[in-house]
């Protein structure tokens, strides 16, 4: 079906490689039956400015034309961020459905906990939000009174990854860690690694192989990041892949015993490295914090203490006990879940739900 309506895009420069782009780019890519008008925003600094304005100058000469109906709204949380998005918040005044996707659990701290948060409340009033995570819902519920969508994030490697047998399988004697995603301080990569080297240090054959890029937080500095990431390299229970292509990406889960995100980042709601791991059938250690627990639900995962390097290794030793008595079933005896996983994850459900969600008001 194609929808005679015009839909808008509002969103920061999608072609990053985080999650939140990733996902961005799968809606505008493959939610082809609209006629998708973009107001991106890039750049850092003057550049930034310059390419706001003129995205914010596009998108109210499409409304006042009556050239949009709909406006998708990929918000920031920050409070930077919101008073960026308010040309676009403020395009429900002129009639035009604004249907946000908020992809990270501080959307309720922005509505909640800050002094712009009434102005916040005000804004929002007049949308639609999409959460990815229904840990997101009730809280929301209790602060604004705007329709709510729940359409969980997707898994792309489910068709190469689903029912496979690791790799690791090919080593019983070694442990593979694998990071798959940015290194953060917030998100815990720093005290998985302090893990690991523990586990080493202790005559055990571990191993930690990594993805992503040094990005800053409030607990480290972009710099800072990247200096502790440096020092590691020399270690040789260290593998350090930098950015990879989606399929370089899924040779590393394929290869890997267990994915770790021992996350304390106050924006998690729905990690698509855990997704891609829970699809591909493997053992998880992750932080015991609402946004994992709802992400991991019934799938057997390991949930350990926020900023425990104690808890991370007691479980990782566990794992790799278990992996040593039973390399085969350490692996197969996860498949059932894999497979309730890669249904709940479909790409194709994930496409039809946003179907229905945008092209509701055609």
């Amino acid at each position: 079906m194609r929808y005679n309506r015009k839909v808008g895009l509002w969103s920061a420069d999608y072609e990053q490689v985080t999650g939140q782009a990733i996902v961005t780019k799968r809606v505008v890519k493959y939610q082809s039956q609209f006629a998708w008008n973009e107001y991106v925003y890039s750049g850092v600094g003057v550049r930034s400015a310059v390419s706001w304005a003129a995205a914010v100058l596009r998108l109210w000469f499409a409304i006042s034309s009556g050239k949009l109906s709909t406006l998708y709204l990929v918000c920031s949380r920050s409070d930077w961020g919101l008073m960026r998005d308010v040309p676009a918040l403020l395009a429900g005044v002129m009639g035009v459905r604004v249907v946000v996707h908020a992809h990270g659990s501080d959307i309720v701290d922005l509505l909640v906990s800050r002094p712009l948060s009434p102005l916040a409340r005000m804004l929002y009033r007049r949308c639609e939000v999409i959460v990815p995570s229904a840990h997101l819902l009730q809280p929301l519920r209790e602060v604004i009174r705007t329709p709510l969508h729940l359409c969980e994030n997707y898994c792309i490697t489910v068709d190469s990854n689903i029912g496979q047998n690791s790799a690791a399988v090919d080593e019983p004697g070694v442990f593979t860690v694998l990071w798959n995603s940015n290194i953060m301080g917030s998100k815990g990569f720093f005290l998985l690694a302090e893990a690991v080297h523990r586990m080493s240090e202790e005559g055990h054959a571990v191993r930690l192989v990594s993805m992503g890029r040094p990005v800053g937080d409030d607990s480290l500095s972009e710099q800072e990041a990247r200096d502790r990431l440096d020092a590691l390299r020399s270690e040789s229970w260290f593998d350090y892949r930098g950015h990879l292509t989606p399929d370089g990406a899924n040779a590393m889960i394929d290869g890997a015993d267990v994915v770790s995100l021992p996350s304390r980042y106050r924006s998690e709601c729905q990690p698509l490295a855990i997704i891609q791991a829970m699809c591909a059938g493997r053992a998880i250690v992750v932080s015991d914090i609402p946004a994992l627990r709802e992400t991991l639900g019934n799938y057997p995962a390991c949930f350990v203490s926020v900023g425990s390097t104690d808890a991370i290794l007691a479980a990782l030793l566990e794992l790799f006990r278990e992996k040593l008595s039973d390399p085969e079933g350490f692996v197969t005896h996860r498949q059932p879940a894999a497979l309730a996983a890669a249904k709940r994850f479909s790409i194709n459900r994930f496409d039809h739900q946003m179907a229905k969600i945008l092209g509701r008001a055609a």
